[in-house]
């Protein structure tokens, strides 16, 4: 009896330890720690820097180690109950790509992210870059680099790829089409991007030029949608035709003092840009160069400009503020026209041509100044500026001036339907504006050809 009684006790005594063991076991592997679906474990991030949001689910406690002064985790620990932390990631100013093991740790179990940050620049034989489909770019043009292409590859969430030597120049067209191209890094020593380089590559959201970069060819970046932010750099001179035409998502843009013009349609419905910075030492201001910036607020133009073209900024419908400076010499045609937005304006004494309808449809300038050294007020020069109460003319000398240049629509009722609005039946008329003179120059202004028109409203101080 006693020997029976001894081994039950074996036996339970060893069911007992089987099942603190598989109980232990069990907590073990029930202790999860799951991202969500569509987490990256091999992040990248751009120069500048930024904020990276992991998601999660878990059931226990965890945190997160990691070693380097530019990593910061918020929070870097927690329980069940949390569902995210977030990396904040400084700006890489070292001027090397550089990577970071995070370590997210939960009861006995760990899991490995391997972050990435690139550098401002490349080596001056690489290309870095980016794809949505974490695939390689296939290349338009083999030709033009200053160095033969060895090698292209991707792996660990960004491509690269390596040249025999320094990579000088972006052919034109290279990258011409690549709408896969989220994210580029060029070479320190490149001095030039040629005509069409990136033009429509519409997931391009930044880029940063060095400061050898001379030369930025005819649409470069045309039509380059998802572009928010460039750095042009010091160094660039030439800025080509329609550089940035349509670049959407733009949102400011600084030209550097070695820029001597802005040529056509350079920022063309860039509807997003807001803030531009124009450096002493551009002299011209291309046709269309800012046309439709929609979002543009405010502009100051510097004293080297002496030349802002045709239609320069028109339909700048937010433009509320134009400082000229004082060496511009004409104005061209359409330049400021339908800037609703945009109110009184000083026009400097340098200033000799003023193009038709230049400030045509601009309905918030209530008074203007026109200094003694213009010497020609185009055709519709004002037209339809239906605010504009009052002009202080201060040349002697009576300058030319064009047809219905202060004049507005009017609907002429007196046709035969009768019916106001009809095409047929727009007219003009004198907007009413008060056009004051020099006192000794009343009587050439009045008989002065289409001054003439306003005979009513010429008067002096």
């Amino acid at each position: 009896m006693r020997k029976i009684f001894s081994f039950l006790m074996l036996v339970l005594t060893l069911a007992m330890g089987c099942s603190e063991d598989n109980s232990t076991t069990s907590v073990n592997d029930s202790e999860s720690f799951i991202f969500n679906e569509g987490t990256y474990l091999t992040p990248t991030i751009d120069s500048e820097g930024g904020v990276l949001t992991f998601g999660f689910k878990s059931n226990t406690s965890w945190n997160v180690i990691e070693n380097e002064e530019w990593i910061e985790v918020e929070p870097a620990s927690g329980d069940a109950t949390a569902t995210k932390f977030e990396v904040i990631v400084l700006k890489n100013e070292s001027g090397d790509m550089r990577t970071a093991p995070i370590t997210v740790a939960y009861g006995k179990k760990s899991i490995d992210i391997i972050l990435t940050q690139y550098a401002e620049l490349c080596a001056v034989n690489e290309i870095a870059y980016r794809t949505t489909t974490g695939e390689v770019i296939t290349l338009n043009s083999f030709e033009g680099f200053g160095s033969t292409l060895i090698e292209n590859t991707y792996a660990d969430g960004y491509g690269k790829m390596r040249f025999e030597g320094n990579v000088k120049s972006i052919p034109a067209e290279a990258f011409s089409g690549c709408n896969t191209l989220s994210l580029i890094i060029l070479p320190k020593n490149l001095e030039s991007i040629g005509n069409s380089a990136f033009e429509g590559c519409t997931s391009l959201g930044s880029i940063t030029l060095g400061d050898k970069v001379a030369e930025i060819g005819n649409s470069a970046f045309s039509k380059c949608r998802s572009l928010k932010s460039i750095d042009l750099g010091e160094g660039v001179t030439t800025i080509g035709t329609e550089a940035f035409y349509l670049c959407s998502q733009l949102e400011s843009i600084a030209i550097p003092e070695g820029v001597k013009s802005l040529n056509d349609n350079t920022f063309y419905n860039c509807i997003s840009l807001t803030s531009v910075s124009l450096a002493e030492g551009v002299e011209s201001i291309g046709s269309h160069c800012f046309a439709l910036c929609s979002a543009l607020t405010a502009v100051e133009i510097p004293n080297s400009v002496t030349t802002i073209g045709n239609y320069a900024f028109t339909d700048c419908t937010e433009l509320a503020t134009a400082t000229l400076g004082n060496g511009i010499e004409s104005i061209g045609n359409n330049a400021f026209a339908s800037c609703t937005a945009l109110g009184n304006i000083a026009l400097p004494e340098s200033l000799k041509t003023i193009g038709n309808y230049a400030f045509s449809n601009c309905n918030s300038i209530y008074s203007l100044t026109i200094p003694t050294s213009v010497e020609s007020i185009g055709n519709y020069a004002f037209f339809n500026s239906t605010a504009l109460y009052s002009v202080d003319c201060l040349a002697t000398t009576v300058p030319a001036l064009g047809t219905y240049a202060f004049h507005k629509y009017h609907y002429d009722n007196s046709g035969e339907s009768g019916e106001a609005g009809n095409i047929e039946e727009l007219a003009y008329s004198p907007i009413g504006t008060i056009i004051y003179v020099p006192t000794d120059a009343v009587e050439a202004y009045k008989s002065a050809d289409n001054w003439s028109d306003y005979t009513t409203y010429i008067k002096t101080k």
